[in-house]
């Protein structure tokens, strides 16, 4: 009898573990899901910024990049560069990713603080 309790109980003890795995295994999967869901939105969003015409530099560029030396022109991925080509400026970070500049460091073209938003020098991370 007691060989059949011990059986038991090691049954018992075996379908806990297997249970807690399961749900770890599931909290892992729903994460990777929900990774994948994130950067399927900011994928979207980035096609979306590059495939919207725009016709003027948006409102929100940095003083910066109004010192260039001739007019500044926006393309269709948000970027805006002078005459010159000198200054880079991007409307968000999308605007970013989409021209491939994603991430920007201080001393980037394109690098502003709008787009650094916990202050560590690197932007759109």
């Amino acid at each position: 009898m007691a060989a059949a309790q011990q059986a038991a109980d090691a049954a018992t003890a075996a379908r806990a573990t297997a249970e807690k795995a399961l749900a770890g295994a599931q909290a892992s999967a729903d994460a990777a899901t929900a990774r994948a869901n994130d950067l399927q939105a900011r994928l979207t969003a980035a096609q979306a910024a590059a495939a919207k015409p725009t016709s003027a530099p948006s409102a929100s560029t940095s003083s910066s990049s109004k010192t260039s030396t001739g007019p500044v022109q926006q393309d269709q991925a948000g970027t805006s560069k002078g005459s010159t080509g000198s200054a880079v400026t991007y409307a968000n970070c999308a605007a970013a990713r989409a021209a491939g500049a994603a991430p920007v460091r201080v001393g980037d073209p394109g690098y502003s603080r709008k787009l650094d938003r916990d202050g560590d020098g690197v932007g759109c991370e």
